[in-house]
């Protein structure tokens, strides 16, 4: 991995203080062990009791529903770093989130093409869904936020221009293009370079979605740009099988994620290796943080820890609850005790 010049910053010196305290807050091996080798949901939620993330037991139990975890701790996360980093840091919000607010414009968008209350699909974390459906209907966005703002507005020129998956897709272009161009004002290298890396591996994992369901699409549709590799490499491999998509990235930062995940994805229909290796390979990327003190880049990199750490619980919670093979959750939960 290439080693980054991270640049010391007092202004954060108690934030990061704070949080290399909390670092306690992240669950050891054998307490993922145990909630793996739960019997039934009950014991998982005795050993969940135990955690940090205890207070949030009786609303898991009301519906048996993870979610719950999830977006209360990612509202706490937003309302942290909001009233912590500097104005010209916010961007690391739009980083860190930055699924969750794809998702999210699209779950708008597909609500204003189907005339449908879409809430229970939409994840309540920053602009309430009824404030933005109100501010939709009224034509006034002065009570959202200005990123809300921004894409909702995008979304309905899209509904009249675009259709479908068309339209999904030059949404997920045009917010990841707007968070480049923030993230790149940030002046971190590593920032930059880890959005560099998350765009071609959103790129890899794409095409190979395409290519297991059958998608009759073109590359061009999904590409993003911006990543290390150029957009022009992925649309020569549209002809090509996926064994020469292997051998064409097995030089590449990314190949551990491409052969096991693609050998995974065919072989046991999931992209749980995919998810995995993504997640091993974003921990060693900011290892060498370790050695910095108080920096924007270490309060980043806790809370990309912590949603690693929350999409792994929520697996554990599923394969309990469905009776997953232990050893699958076993294999998912490695990349927390790996890092």
């Amino acid at each position: 991995m290439k080693i980054y010049d991270i640049k010391e910053d007092d202004y954060y010196l108690y934030t990061c203080a704070q949080l290399k305290a909390r670092e306690k807050e992240f669950i050891e091996k054998t307490k993922l062990e145990r909630m793996i080798n739960s019997k039934s949901i009950d014991d998982l939620y005795k050993v969940f009791s135990e955690t940090v993330y205890s207070y949030l037991v009786d609303d898991i139990k009301e519906g048996n529903d993870f979610k719950v975890v999830n977006t209360c701790v990612y509202k706490d996360i937003f309302k942290f770093l909001s009233q912590r980093l500097k104005s010209e840091h916010l961007a690391i919000i739009d980083l860190l989130f930055m699924e969750e607010y794809i998702h999210n414009i699209k779950v708008i968008y597909k609500s204003q093409v189907l005339g449908t209350d879409l809430k229970d699909h939409y994840l309540e974390l920053f602009d309430p869904y009824g404030l933005i459906i109100s501010a939709i209907q009224s034509g006034s966005y002065r009570d959202v936020s200005p990123l809300s703002s921004e894409l909702v507005q995008k979304a309905l020129k899209l509904k009249d221009e675009a259709k479908g998956m068309e339209a999904e897709l030059e949404l997920e272009k045009y917010y990841m293009e707007r968070l480049f161009k923030l993230v790149d004002k940030l002046e971190s290298t590593i920032l930059t370079d880890y959005l560099k890396h998350k765009i071609d591996i959103m790129n890899i994992k794409n095409i190979n979605r395409s290519r297991f369901v059958g998608l009759d699409i073109k590359f061009e549709a999904f590409l993003l740009p911006n990543g290390f590799i150029e957009k022009n490499f992925f649309k020569a491999q549209e002809d090509e099988n996926s064994d020469y998509f292997v051998q064409s990235l097995q030089e590449s930062d990314y190949e551990g994620i491409v052969r096991r995940g693609i050998n995974s994805l065919f072989t046991y229909n999931t992209f749980a290796s995919f998810e995995k290796n993504e997640d091993a390979f974003y921990l060693d990327f900011f290892d060498g943080l370790k050695y910095t003190v108080t920096n924007v880049e270490k309060i980043f990199y806790f809370f990309l820890r912590k949603k690693i750490e929350l999409e792994v619980l929520n697996i554990i919670f599923s394969g309990v609850l469905y009776d997953i093979d232990k050893s699958r959750l076993r294999h998912r939960a490695e990349v927390l005790d790996e890092n």
